[in-house]
């Protein structure tokens, strides 16, 4: 696959990642409601973007060769990468899913600051998948203008599903709450196998596209 659907399958999978949707609608329901969504929304795009200007200015904007030194260990890095992710999801199926207990974080969200929410919102990325979209980006030719395009689709991908909730809570409050709400109980009681599946299938994609990379 090309770089520019690599990134875009990747932008589209982080936005559809369960523990994100869930963390932002716990935000929104913070006394800060909407001020908090933009402060998450803004440490989640903020460190998407450094992570990824720090892959552009590492590739010079060209790419690194890919069968040069640099190169080869981007595509081992992703081969790993893949194999991680990989394993994790087999493990959760084998031995099933930790007990649902909500996390210390998750309790807090409800009572956050705008502060609070943008740090929130940057730890809440799915890093192993924004590490291998920069892997990506760290192998491609920006000077392309379809390359250039998917690699700024990719950071507008990743952050669409949260963009959408807060454009949907501003304009229909009440709406949006109810919908929402119903949303977060959905999603959490399905989280468990969709977190193992996308795991799995996007574990076991990366790894082919670094196998193949190499090999």
């Amino acid at each position: 696959m090309s770089d520019v659907g690599q990134l875009v399958l990747i932008g589209i999978t982080i936005a559809i990642e369960p523990l994100p949707i869930i963390s932002f609608i716990l935000v929104l329901s913070s006394r800060a409601r909407t001020h908090a969504g933009w402060a998450f929304i803004a440490g989640w795009t903020g460190s998407l973007i450094v992570v990824v200007a720090i892959a552009v200015i590492a590739s010079g904007g060209t790419g690194v060769v890919r069968e040069s030194a640099p190169g080869r260990f981007a595509s081992l890095a992703q081969l790993l990468l893949g194999l991680l992710l990989l394993f994790f999801g087999l493990r959760r199926m084998i031995r099933g899913a930790p007990p649902k207990k909500p996390s210390e974080l998750l309790r807090r969200l409800e009572s956050l600051t705008p502060r609070g929410a943008a740090a929130i919102g940057a730890l809440m990325q799915p890093w192993p998948l924004v590490a291998a979209g920069c892997l990506i980006v760290l192998q491609a030719d920006l000077r392309q203008r379809e390359t250039l395009v998917a690699v700024v689709s990719f950071c507008l991908l990743a952050s669409a599903g949260i963009l959408g909730m807060q454009i949907f809570a501003i304009a229909a409050p009440g709406s949006a709450e109810y919908r929402l709400g119903a949303l977060r109980g959905w999603i959490e009681a399905h989280r468990d196998a969709a977190v193992t599946w996308l795991a799995m299938i996007i574990g076991a994609w990366i790894a082919i596209q670094g196998a193949m990379a190499l090999f």
